[in-house]
């Protein structure tokens, strides 16, 4: 390098937009007294051509501390800059609360300030708007921990129950043949009294819908009551209490016409129950009605964030139907095909009275099992229709 006596040097300043004059020697003094950034540019005559101070010879006026000092600096003002920048994103997110690509941004600079969780909620929140999209599912695994964007709803797609029916078959088993055996025994032996079976109808309820919550949430194995435990109002009272609604509203117009025909005295029977019972078309009509609505009542009962109101109302229940359309009708048939070999099986042990009780028990529990897993795997394929909240204004996480 040439004499850098009484030579003038083009200086610009880190942040500044205005160049300054220096000569070499007080150039040194600056950077010595911590006043000029190593990330300065200086022009050097010598190789026609900017470069910074510290890949000059004046990075030896230039201590440890102040270089991270600088660094310091540095990363507070892109900071600040990140910061309000993210503040004008989310005031243009309000203004358009259903624009993806402000939101895919929001997420990227929350990342960059380091607030994860915001970032998590904006991915949500994409994921709301286009449930499943390619693009937001890749950045969502590229940008998060697993842990986090394990949590995201509509991620990806369930698939198809029909996709690998041995999963089906399996699932009652998957926790091992004692999770299986022991409810048998117990159902069996309940089966004995009227008085003892019915306890036993509202366990089995509150089991149905725990097993198509844990299959809604593509669990692979049956559900352990720890949630229930946890949460009893919203995990146990609430959705029972939704069942027992349902399925008194689905029973009831039946109900009133047994009893006006015994008022009439046209019954088949001393009582509502037996000339239900004794009558074809009202019992073909009951079990249909109960067969189409009650897996839609269940998964309804079983979904998050769910008012009472809104798991009580039929027209939810008849909108959900309406949108599984098909694949609902299949898991229908799936359980009434159980039923089926269920009834032309049991027919053949009738004469063996224990072996009976201990046979439809045995498969009381298996369609309970396998039918909640089915049903929950097709709910949770629509879910975004089902369960995404209206569009609403966007704001910032907290």
């Amino acid at each position: 390098m040439q004499s850098t006596k009484n030579t003038q040097y083009s200086v610009l300043q880190e942040g500044a937009l205005k160049e300054e004059t220096w000569e070499w020697d007080d150039l040194a003094a600056m950077c010595r007294a911590g006043r000029m950034s190593p990330e300065s540019l200086v022009f050097i005559p010598e190789d026609n051509g900017w470069k910074k101070l510290h890949d000059t010879p004046l990075a030896e006026h230039f201590s440890a501390d102040s270089a991270t000092e600088a660094a310091d600096s540095r990363e507070s003002s892109q900071l600040e800059d990140i910061s309000s920048r993210y503040d004008a994103l989310i005031g243009e997110m309000n203004e358009n609360p259903n624009d993806n690509d402000l939101t895919l941004h929001a997420a990227e600079l929350a990342l960059a300030k380091g607030d994860v969780e915001a970032a998590c909620k904006h991915y949500q929140r994409a994921l709301e708007i286009s449930p499943y999209h390619p693009r937001v599912g890749q950045e969502a695994k590229r940008n998060l921990p697993a842990s986090k964007w394990r949590t995201l709803r509509f991620l990806d797609k369930p698939p198809h129950v029909g996709e690998d029916p041995l999963a089906v078959l399996a699932f009652p088993f998957a926790r091992g043949p004692l999770y299986f055996i022991i409810p048998a025994v117990v159902l069996a032996g309940l089966s004995l009294t009227m008085w003892a079976l019915i306890p036993a109808v509202f366990v089995m309820a509150l089991w149905a819908i725990e097993t198509t919550r844990s299959s809604l949430s593509n669990e692979r194995k049956p559900p352990l009551w720890h949630g229930v435990a946890k949460d009893p109002s919203s995990r146990m009272l609430k959705p029972l209490l939704a069942v027992i609604i349902n399925a008194t509203g689905l029973l009831l117009p039946f109900a009133v016409i047994a009893g006006v025909l015994l008022v009439m005295g046209k019954g088949a029977g001393p009582d509502i129950v037996t000339t239900i019972k004794k009558s074809p078309v009202m019992m073909v009509v009951a079990v249909t009605v109960v067969m189409l609505c009650f897996p839609a009542v269940l998964s309804i009962a079983a979904s998050a964030n769910k008012r009472l109101i809104d798991m009580i109302n039929p027209r939810r229940i008849t909108d959900a139907i309406r949108v599984m359309e098909l694949e609902y009708l299949s898991a229908v048939l799936f359980n009434a095909a159980l039923l089926g070999v269920t009834w032309w099986a049991g027919s053949l042990f009738e004469a063996v009275p224990v072996f009976g009780r201990v046979f439809y028990a045995s498969a009381a529990v298996y369609i309970l099992l396998a039918g909640g897993f089915v049903i929950g795997r097709v709910y949770a394929r629509f879910a975004e229709r089902l369960d995404s909240p209206a569009p609403a204004v966007q704001s910032g996480p907290e």
